[in-house]
């Protein structure tokens, strides 16, 4: 019954603020535009959006494209209602190429109970929103923040009608980013570099003291050198 409705202008070169105006205007909605002087992408865009909201629950929304049912909106209200504070509208399946790519890799090194998923939206409650503001104040990928946040997660999912075109003009950083704040991933790879060239340095010593050993084939000066 008492809503506001925050949309996030992300210095878009088309109409779209002005057709947004045009719509709360004609419908006396309690509606907030932020207009972002240069492009931010969806993370900041959103935390501009969330820090002028007041609800006690927000439903973030990444595009406003619906490839679900209306009413999947007041199914996932009501979830988070029964003591969820993070509840995702997800598909059925995710997609392939890249993104599904990255939430294999990412799931894989996330260390969380929780599984981040392709979402079509979110509703959060206000004590999540504060539990991850607290830790970051800028989080870079809200998906994972909040399902490292500690608080009860649900999802629910959905057959989509169809899939939704998205626009990320920087896909690989944001993911890479994710992953090193994230992850442990970086951590194994370094882990792993570094017993490499161990196991590398060992065989060579082993090696050098059997030429050293061995009466045959020795130049001179190679084993002292090597050792």
């Amino acid at each position: 019954e008492k809503y506001e409705i925050v949309c996030v202008n992300d210095a878009s070169t088309d109409d779209s603020a002005a057709v947004v105006r045009a719509f709360a205007k004609e419908r006396d909605f309690p509606l907030t535009l932020v207009q972002m002087s240069t492009w931010q992408g969806s993370e900041p865009a959103m935390n501009a959006g969330i820090d002028i909201a007041i609800g006690d629950f927000v439903f973030e929304f990444d595009t406003v494209q619906m490839p679900y049912q209306p009413t999947l909106l007041m199914d996932c209200y009501r979830k988070a209602l029964q003591g969820c504070d993070i509840v995702c509208a997800c598909p059925k399946h995710t997609r392939g190429g890249f993104r599904g790519a990255f939430y294999r890799v990412f799931n894989a090194a996330f260390d969380s109970i929780y599984r981040v998923r392709e979402d079509a939206f979110r509703v959060v409650s206000r004590r999540a929103l504060n539990r991850v503001h607290a830790i970051s104040a800028t989080p870079p990928y809200r998906k994972a923040a909040y399902a490292a946040s500690g608080l009860k997660m649900a999802s629910l999912t959905f057959d989509p009608a169809f899939t939704p075109r998205t626009v990320d003009k920087d896909p690989y950083g944001k993911a890479l980013d994710s992953l090193a704040l994230y992850t442990n991933m970086f951590y194994r790879i370094s882990l792993g570099v570094s017993l490499l060239f161990l196991l590398l340095a060992v065989f060579f010593v082993i090696y050098t003291l059997a030429v050293y050993i061995s009466p045959v084939g020795q130049v001179e000066g190679w084993t002292s050198t090597m050792l």
